[in-house]
């Protein structure tokens, strides 16, 4: 029997490191959008990425599994996400996975 080196296809997702720069820009695009297309008065940043994988088609596509959380920051006034707290515990607190 021989052993068989496994090659990856053209248009694999391979994983990639939850710190990628690629990773962390893409998840705050989607967060983006989520807020805009939410009809919630807050709104939310990411508060976890779990996992992430890179696929290379027409483009570079990313996969992930992200965890979003309600900020205290209300969308009017458009405040700085960066700057904002997430929801205490409670009634107001909610995360999306």
């Amino acid at each position: 029997m021989h052993k068989l080196d496994i090659v990856d296809k053209p248009g694999t997702a391979k994983p990639v490191s939850t710190n990628d720069s690629g990773v962390q820009t893409a998840a705050k695009i989607a967060t983006y959008e989520f807020n805009n297309r939410s009809n919630d008065i807050f709104l939310f940043k990411v508060s976890a990425i779990d996992e992430a994988k890179v696929q290379v088609v027409k483009g570079i596509k990313y996969i992930m599994e992200v965890k979003i959380t309600r900020t205290v920051c209300r969308k009017k006034g458009n405040p700085d996400l960066e700057k904002c707290q997430f929801q205490p515990d409670g009634k107001l607190k909610q995360v999306f996975q």
